[in-house]
């Protein structure tokens, strides 16, 4: 079964109008942003029409063909069937999009049909280890996972949704409520857990087939909740400081107030990041040129959503503040919370800057705004100061420690001397 679809560039119509009431989700990052950083474009492969026409992704188009045959054929699922069901869903699909795409219904139709079957025929193969060219790490298939959570480079999850559930019908399998369940879990066992490393999500979080979900990187977004409450957003006191909250580096914070930063262990979640005496625990970060393009395009995805939904713009603000140059870094690393798959510490370094131009002087709103509070107040104490000094210049190596001891002992030893003497002569005078 050929699934060859002319894929000629077309801007020869206008979409249907929006209705006004409906909100897009897939959304463009602004202009200013993209010549910062432009970590929003796919390297490999297009997802959507935003980049269809994209010259770097002009090769995937044959393997999208062979991977929606293979999806057809997988299922013994009917091409023109599924191209007339997702036609019941053109017009809210296209809603989704904050810009109008100037694309005839026909083919819309079909961009969507390619899309969503190399999608999910990805899954599949990736799943049972299938021996294919995509699926060999090796050959691009890292950047085409990364591709795949770039917000600009999405089509609705619905889309994903219906595909999946004519496959399931064709099998006689699942109800609605578990297909949905389904495909969350084909997804996350296999791009998020196996690609994209666990630790930044909660690997036993729930999948929840009821809830809304927009689309891949609003999935990972969604099972990435930390486990307890750490968002302060709607905190009183932080939304009545009106002064941008921010916080040493590591080194600062360790030579000026004697703070100690260590590994949680065992790791909860990513934002389980807690302050108590003089002891900062921070789960372990992994960081890389994929992890830096996601946490890019999770910041971007971030600015649509409630500030009380903005944890992972808030983890930014957290390393952003803490790493400022190698000795930060060094700090971190010899702790085990930072883990540099970085060819130098110099693009680690390169990184954190990244991350703090990304960040907008709102602080106060986003997580760990009472963390931060926290330790400001610690730095702030005075007698927490004199403690590091001491520490740090008496106390920083075994020979200090035995010489401060050794004057110590013979301090005392000296003033028990001088009051058995005076004693001594006191009494015999008496006498």
């Amino acid at each position: 079964m050929a699934s060859n679809i002319d894929e000629t560039s077309c801007n020869e119509a206008r979409p249907p109008k929006r209705a006004s009431k409906t909100l897009p989700i897939i959304f463009r990052i602004p202009p200013l942003v993209r010549e910062r950083n432009n970590f929003y474009e796919p390297q490999l492969v297009s997802i959507g029409p935003y980049h269809h026409d994209s010259p770097s992704t002009q090769w995937m188009k044959q393997h999208k063909n062979q991977f929606a045959d293979d999806f057809i054929d997988r299922h013994h699922m009917s091409k023109l069937d599924c191209l007339e069901e997702l036609k019941t869903l053109e017009e809210r699909a296209r809603k989704c999009y904050t810009e109008d795409i100037y694309v005839v219904s026909e083919k819309f139709v079909k961009r969507l049909f390619l899309d969503g079957c190399f999608i999910l025929e990805l899954l599949y193969k990736l799943e049972s280890d299938e021996n294919g060219t995509l699926c060999q790490p090796g050959l691009g298939l890292t950047t085409i996972l990364s591709d795949l959570l770039l917000l600009e480079n999405q089509i609705p999850f619905f889309v994903l949704e219906k595909l999946y559930s004519i496959a399931k019908r064709q099998n006689n399998s699942s109800t609605p409520p578990l297909i949905s369940s389904d495909l969350r879990s084909l997804i996350k066992n296999n791009l998020f857990n196996k690609y994209l490393q666990a630790s930044y999500m909660r690997s036993s979080k729930v999948i929840n087939g009821q809830s809304e979900i927009h689309h891949l990187l609003h999935l990972f977004h969604e099972l990435s909740k930390p486990s307890r409450e750490t968002n302060t957003a709607n905190d009183s006191s932080a939304q009545n400081n009106s002064t941008a909250l921010v916080i040493p580096s590591a080194s600062r914070l360790y030579e000026s107030s004697g703070l100690l930063l260590q590994i949680r262990d065992p790791v909860g979640d990513i934002f389980d990041v807690t302050f108590k005496d003089n002891i900062m625990c921070i789960p372990q970060i992994v960081i890389d040129s994929t992890r830096r393009t996601l946490l890019m395009n999770l910041h971007a995805f971030e600015q649509h959503l409630p500030k009380s939904d903005r944890r992972w713009t808030g983890l930014m603000v957290l390393m952003s503040c803490i790493v400022k140059n190698v000795k930060d870094l060094e700090i971190l690393q010899r702790n085990g919370i930072v883990l540099n798959l970085f060819p130098s510490e110099e693009e680690a370094i390169q990184f954190f800057k990244q991350l703090n131009q990304q960040i907008a002087p709102d602080f106060n709103s986003y997580c760990f705004a009472a963390l931060f509070r926290q330790l400001n107040e610690y730095y702030g104490r005075t007698f927490t100061k004199y403690k590091a000094a001491l520490m740090r210049d008496f106390f920083n190596n075994p020979w200090n420690i035995i010489t401060v001891f050794s004057s110590t002992v013979a301090l005392l030893l000296s003033l028990v001397q001088t009051f058995y003497t005076a004693y001594s002569a006191t009494h015999n005078k008496g006498c």
